[in-house]
């Protein structure tokens, strides 16, 4: 269950403790505990003693989300919904719950009518706005992440959606700086960092990119794309030997991740080695078949 949701559930459910019975208070325990099954088995009994009681179905419904259920998880979320129609949370929790199910309008819908509902609910925003940048709808989605920035520039993962837009639409220098931003606000955060390296090193920065990369190695932990990401920076400030180590390291974490053995490859050829070079492209184009084709 999203942590957002989660968040949503746990004021609605202080707010509402004190004019509920033990039970229900015994079912938000469990669930904020991610005890799902035992807050089921609540909730259940809730719905059944009062099936039009929309705290009741709403806790039902995302309750049944934490397990998957959704189909009935939306059911119950959306009779909450139009027995509370006021209730941002609702539909919030409603709208999470149908894009989870792949059911996208419907989803966006029901997060327009939430941000309706609750303007300063900005994780309401940032759900609606990721979803129509997801939908393609870029202006729409930008609108939101401005929104949220005139309320609060500082909100977790703003600007790392600001620069994804302007990826997508090519402006790269304004990524570069949205992405800066979210690194420095959200240093923690391995995901804005390793997407700010890996554009450095596409605009020809490599010595900002191994900064970046080498925070990352230092925080752990290993993965992957990080000791590829580091073995093309060294690459290109002439590190070879380094760099052929950070692409073992990589090949070695997951020997199935196909680009590693292609770096491989090239630095292999770069130094001369060419029967390495050639077993290394051997496995990258082997591992690509395999992709391609949808093999494990």
């Amino acid at each position: 269950m999203r942590r957002a949701v989660l968040l949503m559930t746990a004021m609605l459910a202080g707010a509402a403790l004190e004019a509920q019975p033990d039970l229900y208070r015994e079912a938000v325990e469990q669930f904020t505990g991610r005890n799902y099954f035992e807050a089921l088995v609540r909730t259940r009994r809730l719905t059944e003693a009062e099936p039009d009681n929309p705290a009741y179905l709403h806790l039902h419904g995302i309750t049944l989300g934490a397990l998957g259920q959704l189909t009935e998880a939306i059911r119950n979320l959306e009779r909450a919904a139009a027995l509370e129609p006021e209730r941002a949370a609702f539909r919030n929790d409603l709208g999470m719950t149908l894009l989870r199910a792949g059911r996208d309008e419907e989803a966006q819908r029901a997060l327009e009518e939430a941000v309706r509902l609750d303007p300063d609910n900005l994780a309401s925003r940032l759900h609606l706005g990721r979803l129509l940048h997801n939908r393609n709808f870029s202006e729409a989605a930008m609108r939101q992440f401005q929104e949220i920035a005139r309320r609060n520039d500082a909100f977790p993962t703003l600007h790392y959606h600001i620069a994804k837009i302007y990826l997508n639409s090519g402006e790269a220098e304004r990524a570069l700086e949205e992405l800066r931003r979210e690194v420095e606000l959200f240093a923690a955060n391995p995901l804005p960092r390793m997407e700010l390296a890996e554009l450095c090193l596409k605009l020809d920065r490599a010595a900002e990119a191994l900064e970046h990369l080498r925070a990352l190695e230092a925080a752990g932990p290993p993965h992957p794309r990080l000791y590829w990401l580091l073995g093309k920076a060294l690459r290109e400030q002439g590190e070879l030997d380094e760099a052929l180590a950070a692409a073992r390291r990589s090949s070695e974490l997951d020997p199935a991740f196909a680009p590693a053995f292609y770096l491989l490859a090239q630095l292999y050829q770069q130094r001369g080695e060419l029967q390495e070079a050639g077993r290394a492209r051997e496995t990258f184009e082997r591992l690509s078949r395999q992709q391609n084709s949808g093999q494990p």
